[in-house]
């Protein structure tokens, strides 16, 4: 069965994106030679799920960046399928999506985003892992990665940690 894996970059003080919602602040971070797993992380993904504003921010990085996978954007607003790019728009229940998911999916469910959609997951406990990569930035404003997500206290056991020689650290939670 597949597990619901959120792939996600932070600042260390826990923001995903800047006040316009930008990642500019991941640039420096880029390098040819050094990926942070993410090559071998998207070959394992079945299907990606992102929010509105997730999907309007990869939308300007150019072409479509996943043509390999089909893509379900959660969205209250009324759009159009995209065919060409394996793309879907849904205001279906998350918990609903995963459940289908898990029964015809073989590999994983990457969770890209966003905070708001993350909250929603984290509510009715749909991850089942999270890879969280933290860069020696510091933003004092922009999108938290957790709001407000539950009311209840919820255990994760640390898998893995690494550290990058630039500075960026990489931990691997699953649920427990």
């Amino acid at each position: 069965m597949p597990n619901v894996i959120l792939y996600i970059a932070q600042t260390m003080d826990g923001f995903i994106a800047s006040e316009n919602g930008g990642v500019e602040f991941l640039d420096a971070f880029q390098d040819p030679k050094q990926d942070y797993g993410y090559r071998s992380f998207l070959s394992s993904v079945g299907v990606i799920l992102m929010g509105s504003a997730s999907f309007e921010l990869v939308k300007t990085f150019g072409d479509w960046e996943y043509p390999n996978n089909r893509s379900i954007v959660f969205t209250k607003q009324s759009l159009q399928a995209d065919e060409i790019n394996k793309i879907q728009f849904t205001n279906a229940d998350p918990a609903d999506v995963v459940s289908k998911l898990k029964e015809t999916e073989t590999k994983n469910i990457w969770l890209m985003g966003g905070a708001k959609l993350l909250q929603s997951f984290l509510r009715k406990k749909l991850v089942d892992k999270m890879v969280i990569t933290t860069v020696p930035v510091l933003l004092g404003k922009g999108t938290p990665l957790f709001i407000a997500t539950t009311k209840k206290t919820q255990p994760w056991k640390l898998e893995t940690l690494k550290k990058y020689p630039n500075g960026v650290v990489q931990a691997i939670y699953s649920k427990v």
